[in-house]
């Protein structure tokens, strides 16, 4: 079989996993950590600690640039002066 019917078989398969990914990572987040996280549909990481300047626990996950970069809008500008 040549590698484009290959492809045609698991690109569907990539793409769903890749879509359930983003969908359970925030909950999965907010139910390890206690951080305030939760499904897109209810508020996402709009109520996480990380973002809480009193908080003293911040949230590892959403601290990370990399998380950040993925789950928000803008990415975390911590390096710059």
């Amino acid at each position: 079989m040549n590698s484009l019917g290959c492809l045609r078989r698991t690109l569907p398969t990539i793409i769903l996993l890749g879509a359930l990914i983003a969908v359970l990572i925030a909950p999965v987040c907010g139910w390890l950590f206690n951080c305030g996280c939760d499904w897109p549909w209810h508020g996402f990481i709009e109520h996480c600690n990380a973002f809480i300047a009193e908080s003293p626990d911040k949230c590892p996950w959403c601290v990370n640039s990399f998380i950040d970069t993925i789950t928000s809008e803008k990415p975390n500008n911590q390096n710059q002066p």
